[in-house]
């Protein structure tokens, strides 16, 4: 089975070597990797919502924050900011860093 990911590459490789423009290829990535988090993000909000009756600030916290099981790349993006930000205030973007920035947002 191709990937859409696959299908991308292929078609900006194609464009490369012809010399054409694949900028289109490299939105449509981007669009659609967005989009797959997005939906995965409101999947989990939708499943909470439906298993539990308060789905709040504390929930949020505790199921996309502080939870052991979620990298520190997406800590960060669930608490609204990025890696570099991390480095520039804690000198350093390591998971226990992440962590502790991302807790101050709350």
């Amino acid at each position: 089975m191709i990937t859409f990911e696959k299908e991308v590459i292929d078609s900006a490789v194609s464009k490369l070597i012809k010399g054409d423009d694949y900028r289109d290829e490299v939105v449509n990535a981007i669009n659609v990797s967005f989009l797959d988090f997005a939906v995965d993000f409101f999947k989990k909000i939708v499943t909470a919502k439906i298993k539990e009756n308060n789905v709040d600030l504390a929930w949020y916290k505790k199921y996309f924050i502080v939870a052991d099981n979620i990298s520190s790349d997406d800590k960060a993006i669930f608490a609204g900011i990025n890696k570099k930000t991390i480095t520039n205030i804690c000198g350093s973007a390591t998971k226990k860093n992440c962590f502790r920035c991302c807790q101050c947002k709350f």
